[in-house]
C-alpha cells in the first residue's frame, strides 16, 4: 500500500506548501463567514449599539487565539 503522508521533502514545491496552506484558508473562511454572518444579524436585530459592543469585543476574543497560534508555531519550529 501506498503511504499517502504529505511529504515536503521531494517534488514540486509550490503543490506542497498550496496542500499544506489549504486547511488554514479554509479556517480563516470560516472565521470570516463567522463575523460577517454575526454583524449582520446582530445589526438588524440590537442595531448600532450592538454591532459596535461586537467591534469593541473582538480583538479582545482574538488575542487568546493569536497567541496560542504563535506558541505553536514557536514550538513546531524548535521540534522540529
Amino acid at each position: 500500500m501506498k503511504n499517502r503522508t504529505l511529504d515536503l521533502t521531494t517534488g514540486r514545491i509550490s503543490k506542497k506548501i498550496l496542500l499544506f496552506f489549504l486547511p488554514v484558508l479554509a479556517s480563516s473562511l470560516f472565521q470570516q463567514l463567522y463575523s460577517t454572518m454575526d454583524s449582520i444579524i446582530v445589526g438588524q436585530i440590537i442595531g448600532k449599539t450592538g454591532l459596535a459592543s461586537i467591534d469593541a469585543v473582538v480583538p479582545l476574543m482574538r488575542l487568546p487565539v493569536n497567541f496560542f497560534n504563535g506558541i505553536a508555531a514557536g514550538s513546531a519550529i524548535i521540534i522540529s
